[in-house]
């Protein structure tokens, strides 16, 4: 069985298919197709490539190998001379979208996450990172790295900022503890780097200013409620 894991491949093409200056489409399709059955975990169908990509080595386009609900599931081509390419799959949004939606992102999450939006067509590449941006309960939006483990598609996700509305509902319960029923409300955006401090403010039949010192890159937090 053909698989699909074939990475950084070099495929040359037979003498006689030269694209007058152009790249063969049609030759790259059928090179796609002879290679892959599955890419981000869509059978491979109907590819179609650009047409009148100019022929010049180191130039890249995307083919599309088919569509996971409304997003093209692509794979890159760069042109390593005449009628030669390393074709590599790519990271789909919906596959990213779709696992930040069920899973989370990070650590033990108390927000649920509604959606997500990823940016398509990013290429397998080991330690290569994108952004996302998600959508918290409570109206919060976090942008998300994906970092690439390995080049064969696996990711993992962190939150570039700190999720204000989790240091809420921690600070809530803290305060909730002591029979008052709070409001706390933290910054958003709060890049994480440890040792970076902030404020909260907690109303619980007084206003207090709550400090928030951030521990480290996984952007775990502590926090000292003042008396």
């Amino acid at each position: 069985m053909r698989r699909l894991l074939l990475l950084g491949l070099s495929l040359l093409a037979l003498a006689g298919c030269g694209g007058g200056g152009h790249v063969d489409a049609h030759l790259v399709e059928r090179l796609i197709k002879d290679r892959f059955t599955v890419v981000e975990g869509v059978p491979v169908r109907d590819v179609k490539c650009p047409r009148g990509v100019p022929q010049r080595s180191g130039t890249t386009f995307a083919c599309v190998t088919g569509m996971a609900a409304e997003d093209p599931v692509e794979v890159i081509v760069t042109e390593r001379g005449k009628d030669r390419f390393t074709i590599v799959p790519a990271l789909s949004a919906h596959r990213l979208e779709v696992q930040l939606s069920q899973r989370g992102f990070g650590g033990a999450m108390h927000v649920s996450v509604l959606g997500a939006q990823c940016p398509n067509g990013v290429p397998y590449r080991a330690g290569s990172t994108l952004r996302c941006q998600v959508a918290l309960g409570g109206g919060e939006r976090v942008p998300v790295v994906v970092r690439q483990t390995d080049g064969r598609g696996a990711v993992r996700f962190s939150a570039a900022t700190i999720v204000a509305t989790e240091v809420q509902g921690d600070i809530a319960a803290k305060l909730t503890s002591r029979g008052v029923q709070p409001i706390v409300t933290c910054p958003r955006g709060i890049p994480i780097e440890p040792g970076r401090r902030f404020a909260c403010t907690a109303h619980d039949g007084r206003v207090r200013a709550v400090s928030v010192t951030v521990l480290n890159r996984r952007g775990d937090v502590r926090f000292s409620i003042p008396l």
